[in-house]
């Protein structure tokens, strides 16, 4: 270890709280972008520890100030060194450092575009209750608005008088095509279950609508994650099952061109090929 030269300090800036400084090397090992100064010198039975540590502190904090400072309202503020390129203490982290993740499909079009996210408010005014309320949660103005729709349309809803109307115009033409009689059927259906009163409940429906939306953006979401993290060929491969599999990511099975062939088979013939 090499001995470090003697430090000018201005000791007026310090005060007296220190003593005066050394003037010989302190062998002293420091480390100042990270805070630390190591003392590898050997410690003898005899040695005052408590001495001892007060002695390094002192060189460590004087070493401190002597980096350059810049005086504020808050307090006096050093800037510390950057870390050198062979850094010599390996100091450990307690989370790892953060890795750039690859931007996804929106925000890369929108960098492309020039568009920057704007801050939405929280607070959005609802007609409903003339008040301003929450944009999102269960006090939301879309929670406000259906609590205050009591009534659904149901839309395409079969009744008896349309079931009529669609009979006349299907035994009409009924030598169109089976198309139409099976649209007369489903139409028999739907009013049947009218007539017994076997009504889907269109909140309900509402709801499910609501939960299929979700599930939507979720895909939508794991699409683009696929897409920036191996590439729009890869994504569309794992999705459609096409072409570019030498892009798809670590761990995916290829399919061969056995595996293929036998992909429009019914399950009778396929039992009927592995039993061959």
């Amino acid at each position: 270890m090499t001995a470090n030269a003697p430090l000018a300090v201005d000791i007026a800036s310090l005060g007296r709280v220190l003593p005066e400084a050394p003037t010989e090397a302190d062998g002293l090992t420091y480390h100042l972008h990270h805070l630390i100064a190591t003392d590898i010198s050997p410690l003898e039975i005899s040695t005052d520890l408590e001495e001892n540590t007060q002695r390094c502190a002192e060189l460590f904090v004087r070493k401190l100030f002597s980096l350059p400072r810049e005086a504020s309202d808050d307090g006096i503020f050093v800037y510390l060194p950057p870390l050198p390129k062979i850094d010599t203490l390996r100091f450990p982290r307690t989370l790892k450092l953060p890795s750039s993740r690859p931007l996804t499909r929106w925000e890369a079009f929108a960098k492309a575009k020039g568009i920057e996210k704007r801050k939405r408010s929280r607070l959005v005014w609802s007609e409903e209750v003339k008040d301003w309320v929450p944009r999102w949660g269960p006090r939301g103005l879309k929670a406000i608005q259906r609590q205050a729709q009591g009534v659904l349309e149901e839309k395409g809803a079969v009744t008896l008088h349309s079931r009529t109307a669609k009979t006349k115009d299907a035994s009409a033409g009924a030598a169109a095509g089976g198309k139409k009689r099976k649209r007369v059927a489903s139409a028999d259906a739907a009013a049947a279950a009218a007539a017994a009163g076997v009504v889907e409940d269109p909140f309900k429906k509402e709801k499910q609508q609501r939960e299929l939306q979700k599930a939507k953006q979720k895909l939508r979401e794991v699409r683009n994650a696929a897409e920036a993290q191996a590439g729009r060929g890869a994504a569309r491969a794992v999705l459609k099952g096409g072409s570019g599999s030498a892009r798809l990511p670590p761990g995916v099975p290829l399919l061969s061109s056995t595996q293929k062939k036998h992909r429009n088979k019914s399950k009778e013939e396929l039992k009927e090929l592995l039993h061959r």
